[in-house]
This record gives C-alpha cells, structure tokens and sequence, in this order.
C-alpha cells in the first residue's frame, strides 16, 4: 500500500482562512450596517418631517393670531374680491409675500375651496389664485374643521408639504382656510 500526503490531495480551497474568516464576520457585519442605515434614515426622515408640520404650524398659526389682531371681526370679501377682516381690507398678497421673503414658506388664503391670496406661482409666472384645494383637504379643514398636515400636496404641478387651518368666523361658520 502506498502511503499519500493527505495535504497534497486535499482540495485547495479558493480563500485561504483569512478569507474565510472575513466572510463569515463580514457579511453579518455588512447586514447590520444596511439595516441600522435604513432605520436611521427612517428615523431621520420623521424627525424632519415633524420639524416641518411644526415649523408650517406654527407660521400658519402665526399669521391666523397677526390677522385677528390686526382687524378683529369676520372674514369676508368685498366688492372688488379683496380679503376683508372686519373693517380692514387686506392688500392682494403684501403680508404674504413677506412670510415668504421671510421664512421660504408659500402661503395660500383660501376662500372655502378656491385660492384668494397665495405666493405660489404657476409655471407662466402668474400666481395661482383661483386653484382649488384637494377633496381630503376640503373635507378636513372645511367640514370636519380640522388642521390637516399633508407630506404630498400638488400645486400647480409642483410637491409641496401642506398645513391647513380654517379660518372660521364668529358664528362658527368657515370662511376658507390658511
């Protein structure tokens, strides 16, 4: 019987053990780096998302609080289709287009469904009053009277993040919304 060198029969293998070991520790390694990079995202993505509804609250609360104070009363509009507040008669976009100087924030006033007053401009250049609100929006803030927060608002072909309030008058009906 002839003796053989088990080493040289032995099929050799395409990594050596430091590949093998690199393997085994590095793919479960690689795994848990994906899955702690997605979750972080997510994590990162919410938080964002929150400082935004709070930071688009609080500017539509904001300017809901100066309008009341400013002229106290009812919304309304007049003969020449201007915003009036009590006896006050609101010039076309002047307060709005400083909040957007201001702070980048597009700011719409609403006529139940219809945009009265906005800093949102259409791809023309024009400003898109007379657009009409989404069926969710209207029936949130002008039927349930309801804040809404909407992460993919459409206007005008354009992806907006959206926070509505209602502007509701001393006999609770709705005016519009902001």
């Amino acid at each position: 019987m002839k003796k053989t060198n088990k080493r040289k029969n032995m099929k050799k293998s395409k990594f050596g053990l430091t590949g093998k070991l690199l393997c085994i520790m590095g793919v479960p390694v690689l795994i848990l780096t994906a899955v702690l990079s997605y979750f972080a995202m997510q994590y990162m993505r919410t938080g964002l998302e929150k400082e935004t509804k709070d930071g688009l609250k609080s500017t539509c609360h904001s300017i809901e609080s100066i309008m009341s104070k400013m002229a106290p009363g009812d919304y309304g509009v007049n003969y020449s289709d201007r915003l009036t507040k009590g006896n006050y008669v609101m010039a076309e976009n002047s307060m709005l287009q400083s909040v957007k100087d201001k702070s980048g924030i597009d700011v719409t006033i609403f006529r139940y469904d219809t945009r009265l007053f906005t800093t949102i401009k259409k791809s023309d250049g024009t400003f898109a009053v007379g657009t009409k609100a989404s069926d969710v929006v209207i029936q949130s803030v002008l039927k349930d009277k309801k804040e809404y927060f909407d992460t993919n608002v459409n206007v005008v072909g354009v992806q907006y993040y959206g926070y509505y309030i209602p502007l509701i008058n001393e006999d609770g009906k709705v005016f519009g919304m902001l």
